[in-house]
């Protein structure tokens, strides 16, 4: 494993110019690019019980294991995505540490937006992002804690930008897109990780300045998920429900067939 500042192919990412005029204080006060690792979630761990300090970003142009929520493989394709990891030292108890999956959602959302004005992202619940129906990034946020303090967390993002449908396994054909095939064009990975990186630290600063309800606001104002027949599947159960709003804390609400209200703090939710 060692750090890349070499094209590799394409658009390169590199260290110099992901940090040229990004403008941040906090997220991209590091920047790590690899040219391979099993995952940038796993690296960002790592730094994280190193002392690493809070706004790490590490980037990798390939990931030989990359993974998505509930243990799913994350396919990453080299040199098409956008692959990244970012590590925050929020002062958080635990409970309050699942919003963060909902405030990068929303960062993300907002990055995707600048990229063509003819793009509407939508935020399946809780941390899916997609173009019309098909998704075109994940969202992974893994967290280290001692009792009920949050000692990091790391949010790893993966946001596919050139590929064209053949770029994607057999099996994502149908449910995956790109920003390339959803805008006709090629896109800039550069462009969409520095956006991500601003508006990332736009709303986290926010954050742990006590400012919650405005996260929440626009997270609704961004969901393709409420005010739709929902199919939800925890580890316990799975059933049909609809799904009438996102709580203050990031929840979702949903209502069953029989009436039953239940707020989701986790599961996966599909829309039918």
């Amino acid at each position: 494993m060692s750090v890349e500042s070499q094209p590799l192919g394409g658009e390169a990412l590199t260290t110099e110019n992901l940090s040229q005029q990004l403008g941040t204080r906090v997220v991209g006060r590091r920047i790590l690019v690899y040219s391979e690792v099993t995952s940038t979630n796993t690296i960002a761990l790592e730094l994280g019980e190193q002392g690493e300090p809070e706004g790490t970003v590490v980037v990798a142009e390939v990931q030989t294991a990359g993974r998505g929520r509930m243990g799913r493989p994350w396919a990453s394709a080299p040199h098409l995505g956008l692959w990244t990891s970012v590590l925050l030292r929020p002062p958080l108890r635990t409970g309050e540490a699942s919003l963060l999956s909902q405030l990068a959602a929303v960062s993300l959302a907002e990055a995707v937006a600048e990229v063509d004005p003819a793009v509407v992202p939508r935020i399946k619940w809780p941390n899916d992002l997609m173009l019309a129906g098909k998704k075109v990034a994940g969202i992974l946020v893994e967290v280290k804690a001692e009792g009920e303090r949050v000692i990091y967390a790391v949010v790893g993002i993966g946001v596919n930008c050139n590929h064209t449908l053949a770029d994607f396994p057999d099996s994502l054909q149908v449910s995956a897109t790109s920003l390339a095939l959803a805008v006709g064009r090629p896109v800039s990975r550069l462009h969409v990780a520095q956006a991500l990186y601003r508006h990332l630290e736009a709303w986290y600063l926010r954050f742990v300045d006590g400012v919650r309800e405005p996260i929440v606001s626009r997270l609704y104002g961004l969901s393709g998920t409420v005010g739709r027949w929902v199919r939800v599947e925890t580890d316990a159960e799975k059933y049909d429900a609809f799904a009438e709003a996102i709580n203050r804390d990031g929840s979702l609400r949903v209502r069953l067939r029989g009436g039953e209200i239940r707020d989701l703090v986790s599961g996966e939710v599909s829309i039918r």
